[in-house]
């Protein structure tokens, strides 16, 4: 899938921040995970060892509301 950025894009930390909200990342994405929002996905480490990483990604769902980078 193929998504086109379009308007602004920041991280979770710094919109919590600049609307004045008291909650961290890590809480807003264990809300966001339970909601059916982000998930977790494996990808294989660029630097070329084999390791496998994870990271949240967002949904279909999520995407309504953002991208993933």
């Amino acid at each position: 899938m193929t998504i086109k950025k379009t308007g602004n894009v920041d991280t979770a930390s710094n919109l919590l921040k600049s609307h004045n909200i008291t909650l961290n990342a890590a809480s807003l994405h264990m809300l966001m995970e339970k909601a059916g929002f982000i998930e977790d996905a494996e990808y294989l480490s660029a630097s070329g060892s084999g390791e496998i990483k994870k990271c949240k990604v967002l949904t279909n769902t999520g995407l309504k509301y953002g991208i993933n980078e």
